[in-house]
């Protein structure tokens, strides 16, 4: 027993005296790397050599604002250079070949966000750079970018966006770092996938460019991401309920013009697409198309209130008393034009014979050969004409069938008097009724193409 607990107190002694020899040989040898030596000047031995710089990003997660048109990615960030200035020979520091050094020690490159608008990107903070002995330096830590983004809301909800990231060195040209790309691939392994938008396409070039500030080139590599909305959420609470209020707006046509139920239901609809279009503003992205849903809905609101307008005005004018008739212009559009292409043959024909009729046509009492008399206190009959004399006798003989006679001839004039009144009055309000027909029918071959039309391009992009 006292030689085993003899070798197992000498390994643990060996151990121990190994590892702090190990860790002071480490600790001299950073020391010794870093004792002349200068973050601020690039590691190459010659002044005029190029840093060649490996870059590349794998993405962890981003996250779409429509609201504010940006892009917020996490990603790994990966460095690869070599420092000329930390090399060692690693025989004579007990063979260590790597080391772990403070980022804010050492020379970095200057690597930073051309479009960023996130305050975060500038203090990238305190990393871990991985040094080999042969100088080959290893930089890898998660970096957050916010960039803006471009929306095409024209198919909305089945929108796209397009965000681009370009990072390069900030300060150092093409004469002094060489920016490379480590594979011409996007890592997406460890991607995780937004709950609103899909990653369709991720594309990383990368890229040579003068600015009017330098005349030296500039390398930059530029990543760009292309997405497409998950629009299943948007079809079940939009769309749906779009289209099935534009089938109920087409129960406006059917109603009678002059009815209070037509109006009230116009009203309802106005509300219903209202609220719909204040909810479609509230998750638009902002951007400076407009998209073709947006147009639909302001095409029913458009469409129902002109409807229920319209419905209101003949109500109007069917309980009017000293209203005008419709003006010959707008009788010409309607009855001569509008209603000739949509084949109204009954409303042409009303409005051809109501205006074509003459004042000869019309029956007049005081074109007959009665007694031409008036309704007197006395009830005595009028003078005759030449065409009575024959009945002056009749008349001379019986006073009382003369005066009777004249009451019945009152009587008749001023009944047909109010029967022609009541006869134009209705002639005019069917005139105004038969413009609202007309227009109604004009207004529904206009509407029902653009709804059928705009439901099944939706249903055909649902379907794809």
């Amino acid at each position: 027993m006292s030689t085993s607990w003899l070798i197992l107190f000498s390994a643990i002694f060996v151990w121990t005296l190994s590892s702090s020899v190990t860790g002071h040989m480490e600790s001299k040898l950073i020391d010794d790397l870093l004792k002349r030596y200068s973050k601020y000047a690039r590691p190459v031995r010659n002044s005029t050599d190029i840093v060649n710089i490996k870059y590349d990003l794998t993405y962890e997660m981003i996250d779409l604002d429509e609201v504010k048109n940006t892009q917020t990615l996490i990603a790994f960030e990966l460095m690869f250079w070599t420092d000329e200035i930390l090399v060692w020979n690693s025989t004579l520091y007990d063979g260590i070949k790597e080391i772990m050094i403070d980022s804010n020690s050492i020379w970095t490159p200057d690597m930073a966000p051309y479009n960023s608008i996130s305050e975060v990107d500038a203090e990238r903070g305190q990393d871990t750079i991985v040094i080999r002995s042969t100088g080959y330096a290893n930089l890898v830590r998660l970096v957050k970018s916010k960039v803006r983004c471009e929306f095409d809301t024209h198919n909305f909800p089945f929108d796209s966006a397009s965000c681009l990231l370009i990072i390069g060195p900030w300060v150092h040209s093409s004469l002094h770092i060489n920016l490379t790309i480590i594979t011409p691939e996007i890592d997406l392994f460890n991607y995780k996938n937004n709950s609103r938008w899909n990653l369709v396409t991720a594309t990383v070039e990368r890229r040579a460019e003068k600015y009017s500030c330098c005349p030296e080139t500039f390398y930059s590599i530029a990543y760009k991401n292309e997405f497409v909305r998950i629009s299943n959420d948007y079809v079940l609470s939009l769309l749906v309920p779009s289209f099935i209020l534009s089938l109920l707006s087409i129960q406006l046509f059917m109603l009678p013009n002059d009815s209070s139920e037509k109006i009230t239901l116009g009203i309802l609809l106005f509300c219903a697409f209202f609220v719909i279009l204040l909810y479609t503003n509230s998750v638009l992205p902002s951007a400076d198309t407009t998209p073709y849903f947006v147009v639909f809905l302001m095409f029913n609101l458009i469409m129902i209130s002109l409807i229920t307008f319209l419905n209101a005005l003949i109500v109007n004018l069917a309980n009017c008393e000293f209203c005008q008739d419709v003006p010959k212009i707008l009788r010409s559009i309607v009855f001569e034009i509008i209603a000739k292409r949509f084949r109204m043959t009954s409303i042409m024909k009303r409005n051809m014979s109501r205006h074509m009729m003459t004042p000869e046509h019309e029956f007049n009492p005081e074109h007959t050969n009665f007694y031409t008399l008036s309704v007197s206190s006395d009830k005595q009959p009028l003078s005759t004409s030449a065409d009575d004399q024959s009945n002056d006798e009749l008349v001379n003989a019986k006073p009382d069938l003369a005066s009777d006679v004249a009451f019945i001839s009152a009587f008749t004039k001023s009944y047909w008097q109010k029967a022609k009144d009541r006869e134009a009055k209705n002639r005019f309000h069917q005139e105004w009724r038969d413009v609202g027909q007309v227009i109604n029918r004009f207004f529904c071959v206009l509407y029902i193409p653009v709804l059928f039309i705009a439901v099944g391009v939706n249903l055909i992009q649902i379907s794809s």
